[in-house]
């Protein structure tokens, strides 16, 4: 009965709704339902009162006051308004949002159709015009929407699908992630079915495809994906160069040159170098049966100091699919001093053995110890790089060093003259200090003395760990961490150039098993990487904050030597290469000023943008309160400057972020007007597209992302049966109606009706 009602009232509509969870009869007057009652009975009673005294009999008069009674009824359900709300499940037709991927990958031709080869992009528009041919087949069970991907994501007009014919492939980056966003974001509201993407699954901008993925799939929406082009194309690629930013003068620099190939397993290749343009050299490889390998590549020609571009290219295979990326640039500082580093602990431990060993190999760095727990036999005969004790305070101090490593040190090891030196070496010399954290006394150790302020971090009221405590309950609970935004374009973060590379590896580290909890960040202070999840609450474990003309790097976790576990000294050698050029290097060269910049980045492609984030301090050292600065985007060919302005970083003092548009390939520095003390911060940005650096279908994104969904990669057909394909594109929603029951015909003719009627057998009846 109840359906029946509901298809009277609704028509066509009541085939949608699955579930009626509430069914409300109300009027648009917001009368009361009382009040209806009672004004219904008046009128009827009325209608007796007036009919009482006619010349009837008792059943003719009751007719008639039956019919007025009713009549003025419906003319008062006229005039309140009223309407019926039902509330439920309805199944409708979805949205299908068809993407055609236009950038440039798609422009390599690997797809057989019949007896030729086409491009994927000539492939994929005949895929696109048989689903704009088969719109009525469709929009049987879903609501079609066309799209096309190349700088931006555009709207197909499916009535003219002859305009593809005169579209060509563009766009030096892809990313799958904005593309269904945008497409997303102008449907939304509306019930999305499926995503239907025409592709070679290229995806190399920064965001993870894997988390739309798990949208889609909370939200019900499956992944359609037409695959176009081979799993496995025969190329070599350069994929990255792996070097140190600056080298010695009398150091021969060392490239690790990371190769990606299929296909050609096996075979013989040789690299060429080229140094600010001029030829430097070739060295032949074999190429391994891996997909991926690492070669050495030492320059043995002598570097003058100052900038270079090194420039490594493949030469390419005649049978070769692609050869825009067989090349890559790298440019290196060559300076003719080392950074004089001292490195004081207490009593060595794991992390201050292998943090010793790399720094003595590395060639940048002239090392001095500190061993407070050190056989003092070994000074029986001369012992270079070692101390016997720690510095006495003088002056001379911030011309011996750059940078100082403090690990393990209790503040009560030092006097106060010493404690004070330390602290004016960072603040009034513009050194660099680097605190690895223990549970008893770096920093807590600290607190109370001159060398509190440059904590970057505040202190908790909470004791450290004891010996007693490492004895009885060691640590056994995994602390992950994750980068903090700061941290995902900070230049000591970077193990990987390439920002999504970079997050895998720093979620693939061994884990930590202690790390220095605080009370929060100093205003000024950076959180470059924190603990995640439960453990922890999101504690700061690396800090940086800048402090008078100097910088301070507090490591809340101190086995970083953890990191060389299957690889070696890649990541550990790194990060902490970085931190001493980063922190040392400012005061080597004597660019320790008010203001320092950074990019997040050294290489960029034409079209992205350049982050840039500046530190600045007033005349006293303290950090700037300006709402923001202006900078200079300089170019090595000699063109016009950019002005870029650099806005406040909200609850940030001191620091300014902007962001600037690379737009032609070039040698780029950022300056401050004005200012020449400041380091300019370098950076180079190249054509060489994204796109062609893993030229075969990215066959296994496409199918993780259409498996969790519940859709289906298929190959490639100009004319994809679209039933098959598709299968049930109806989505069952959240839904309400509202039906109004007197804006209709029924309620217009009952009125009607009734009037008529009382009419006629008034007349009939030989009333007036």
């Amino acid at each position: 009965m109840m359906r029946w009602l509901i298809g009277l009232l609704m028509g066509d509509r009541a085939a949608e709704l699955r579930e009626v969870q509430r069914f409300v009869l109300r009027n648009e007057a917001g009368c009361p339902t009382w009040l209806l009652l009672f004004g219904s009975a008046a009128l009827v009673a009325l209608s007796v009162w007036l009919y009482r005294r006619q010349p009837l009999s008792p059943r003719r008069r009751a007719t008639l006051a039956v019919l007025r009674g009713l009549a003025y009824v419906a003319l008062l359900g006229v005039l309140v308004r009223p309407l019926v709300s039902l509330e439920g499940l309805a199944e409708v037709r979805g949205r299908l949002l068809i993407l055609l991927d236009g950038t440039e990958s798609m422009s390599i031709q690997d797809v057989r159709d019949g007896g030729r080869t086409i491009s994927r992009f000539e492939a994929g528009k005949r895929t696109m015009k048989h689903l704009m041919g088969r719109r009525a087949a469709l929009e049987a069970s879903t609501l079609p929407a066309y799209y096309l991907y190349r700088e931006q994501v555009e709207r197909l007009d499916p009535e003219k699908p002859q305009a593809l014919d005169a579209l060509a492939p563009a766009g030096a980056q892809t990313s799958l992630v904005q593309a269904i966003a945008q497409m997303r974001k102008e449907h939304a509201g509306e019930p999305i079915a499926a995503v239907w993407l025409i592709t070679d699954g290229m995806h190399n901008a920064g965001e993870f495809v894997e988390n739309t993925v798990e949208d889609l799939k909370g939200e019900g929406v499956r992944i359609l994906a037409t695959g176009l082009g081979l799993p496995e194309a025969r190329d070599i690629a350069l994929s990255h160069i792996f070097a140190e930013d600056v080298v010695f003068v009398d150091e021969r620099a060392a490239f690790l040159l990371k190769l990606q190939q299929a296909g050609f397993g096996g075979q013989e290749i040789r690299v060429t170098l080229s140094i600010d343009g001029a030829p430097a050299g070739a060295k032949s490889f074999t190429l391994e049966g891996a997909r991926e390998q690492t070669v050495e590549f030492r320059c043995d020609r002598p570097l003058a100091v100052g900038k270079h571009r090194f420039r490594f290219e493949v030469e390419p295979k005649p049978d070769e699919m692609v050869t825009k990326n067989n090349a890559l640039d790298r440019t290196l500082d060559v300076i003719d001093a080392q950074i004089r580093v001292l490195l004081a602990y207490g009593a060595p431990d794991w992390e201050y053995r292998y943090l010793k060993g790399a720094l003595e190999r590395d060639k940048r760095v002239r090392l001095t110890v500190f061993l407070e727990e050190m056989d003092r036999r070994v000074f029986a005969a001369p012992a270079p790089g070692l101390l016997k004790t720690f510095p006495e305070a003088n002056r001379e101090f911030a011309n011996r060093y750059d940078l100082v490593i403090l690990g393990q040190i209790h503040a009560g090891m030092l006097s106060t003259p010493q404690l004070e030196m330390l602290r004016d070496f960072v603040g009034e010399e513009g050194g660099a200090l680097v605190l690895i954290a223990d549970p008893a006394s770096v920093p807590g150790s600290f607190q109370g003395t001159p060398l509190e302020p440059l904590v970057p971090v505040v202190f908790t009221g909470g004791r450290g760990r004891t010996l007693k405590d490492e004895l009885t309950s060691p640590l056994r609970e995994e602390i992950p961490v994750r980068l903090t935004e700061e941290g995902r374009s900070h230049p000591l973060m970077r193990l990987e150039d390439d920002p999504q590379e970079n997050e895998k590896v720093w979620a693939g580290l061994p884990p930590h098993y202690w790390g220095f909890s605080a009370d929060g960040l100093k205003p000024s202070a950076l959180a470059l990487l924190a603990a995640r999840g439960d453990r922890g609450k999101g504690d700061p474990l690396v800090v940086t904050h800048a402090f008078g003309r100097g910088s301070v790097l507090l490591m809340g976790i101190r086995d970083t030597w953890r990191w060389r576990y299957q690889v070696g000294e890649t990541h550990f050698r790194r990060f902490w290469g970085q931190v001493v050029q980063y922190l040392g290097l400012p005061h080597l060269t004597g660019a320790a000023t008010l203001t320092t910049l950074t990019t997040d980045k050294r290489t960029y492609l034409a079209g992205e943008k350049v982050q840039v984030t500046a530190r600045v301090l007033n005349a006293d050292f303290s950090p700037s309160t300006a709402a923001k600065v202006a900078v200079r985007v300089e170019t090595a060919a000699g063109g016009d400057p950019a002005t870029l302005e650099l806005a406040a970083l909200p609850g940030r003092r001191g620091l300014f972020q902007g962001a600037w548009l690379a737009r032609r390939e070039g040698e780029y520095a950022v300056a401050v007007p004005g200012d020449p003390a400041c380091r300019p911060a370098a950076f180079t940005v190249r054509e060489l597209q994204r796109e062609f650096r893993y030229p075969e279908m990215n066959q296994r994104l496409l199918q993780a992302a259409a498996q969790a969904t519940g859709g289906r990669l298929l190959g490639f057909s100009a004319e994809p049966d679209v039933k098959e394909a598709l299968g049930v594109a109806r989505k069952v929603v959240p839904a309400k109606f509202d039906e109004r029951l007197w804006d209709t015909w029924p309620a217009l003719l009952a009125c009607v009706f009734l009037l008529a009627l009382e009419w006629f057998l008034r007349k009939r009846w030989y009333l007036d």
